[in-house]
């Protein structure tokens, strides 16, 4: 892989999700990036000093993946209700699609905010889709009214117990087979969280 000046840590960001994907986290260090990338093995270290940090910037790019994959499900999609749906197989089918860029980004790093502010700015602007989405369902008076992080949070949590419980071989068939799919699932419990958002007449 070639690279210009400039954008050498875009290369090697690209260079370690690639590995972070094909083969886990366990094959990805410094030294494994820079061959990756095509650079020499110092490289690397013009921009991350550790692989703490070559995974903390990886993570922040797995969010902002995350939020472009939930904003382009949104497209075209007016009501409410339906918003939530699509955020919540969005979101599932990422964990699906990226299991251990998944898993790095909700690992131990997400613990260490003074370190890598960042990280944690790109993880709070992907659940700001579901909190806008939330927001404006209550601007609409679909959704009951409330802090809307509480409400995103009991969204969330749902959608991300179901991502894990899928990631981890949780799901046994029979349990898929009754809803047809672990999408299908997710439609169903989403629609039981989504009753429990809705306004009700006073």
């Amino acid at each position: 892989m070639s690279y210009h000046h400039g954008n050498l840590r875009e290369a090697l960001l690209q260079a370690a999700t690639d590995l972070l994907v094909r083969e886990g986290p366990q094959k990805l260090s410094l030294r494994a990036t820079a061959r990756q990338a095509g650079v020499s093995p110092t490289a690397p270290y013009r921009h991350f000093a550790e692989k703490e940090e070559l995974l903390a910037a990886v993570g922040q790019r797995g969010f902002a993946l995350l939020q472009q994959e939930l904003e382009a499900r949104l497209q075209g999609v007016e009501e409410p209700r339906e918003q939530l749906h699509q955020v919540g197989l969005g979101y599932v089918e990422f964990a699906q699609h990226n299991p251990h860029l998944f898993r790095l980004m909700f690992g131990p790093l997400m613990a260490k905010e003074v370190e890598y502010p960042d990280l944690t700015l790109s993880c709070q602007a992907s659940f700001g889709v579901l909190l806008g989405v939330i927001a404006e369902g209550q601007a609409r008076g679909v959704f009951r009214q409330g802090d809307p992080e509480v409400l995103g949070t009991a969204a969330w949590s749902t959608v991300h117990g179901i991502a894990h419980l899928a990631l981890d071989g949780q799901l046994p068939p029979r349990k898929q087979q009754k809803f047809q799919s672990i999408q299908g699932m997710l439609r169903a419990v989403g629609d039981l969280l989504i009753d429990g958002l809705v306004e009700r007449p006073c």
